[in-house]
C-alpha cells in the first residue's frame, strides 16, 4: 500500500480507516437497536403479565381472546367432522333401501322354504322366492315387483 500515490492529506491507508470506521459505526447502531427491542420486548412481556395478575381490562381480553381462538379451533374442527359424518350418512341412507329388500327377499325365501318343508306343498312360492332372489342378486329388483 505504501507504493500508491497520495492525494493530498487523502491516503488509501485514511480512506481504509474511514470504511471501517462507517461500517463499526453502522454495526453499533444495528447493535443499539437490537438491544433496544429486547429491552421493548421485555417492558411489554412485563405490562401484560402486571395486566393478567391485577385484572386490568386488558389482561381479561388477553384471557377472553386466547380463549376465544381455542373456540373457534375447535369449531372448524367440528365442522369437518360434522361434514364427513354427514356424507357417510348420506351414503349409508342411500344403501338402506336396497338393503331391505334384499332382507325382505331372503325372509319370503325362508318362509316359503318353511311351509315347504312342513306340508310339502307350495311350491310356487319357493319358485317366486328363487326368482326373487335371483333378481335381487342381480339388481333386476323391478322385475320381481
Amino acid at each position: 500500500m505504501q507504493n500508491l500515490p497520495t492525494v493530498e492529506g487523502l491516503s488509501p491507508l485514511i480512506l481504509w480507516y474511514t470504511f471501517v470506521g462507517a461500517v463499526g459505526i453502522c454495526g453499533l447502531i444495528v447493535l443499539g437497536d437490537k438491544v433496544a427491542d429486547v429491552f421493548r420486548k421485555r417492558k411489554k412481556a412485563k405490562e401484560d403479565e402486571k395486566a393478567k395478575e391485577d385484572g386490568t381490562i386488558q389482561g381479561q381480553l388477553d384471557k377472553i381472546n386466547k380463549r376465544l381462538d381455542t373456540i373457534d379451533n375447535y369449531l372448524q374442527e367440528s365442522e369437518k367432522r360434522f361434514e364427513r359424518d354427514n356424507r357417510r350418512l348420506n351414503t349409508l341412507e342411500a344403501i338402506v333401501p336396497r338393503v331391505e329388500k334384499g332382507i325382505n327377499a331372503l325372509a319370503r325365501a325362508e318362509l316359503a322354504h318353511i311351509q315347504h318343508d312342513l306340508t310339502g306343498n307350495h311350491t310356487d312360492n319357493l319358485g317366486k322366492a328363487e326368482t326373487e332372489i335371483t333378481n335381487y342378486l342381480t339388481k333386476k329388483e323391478d322385475e320381481s315387483e
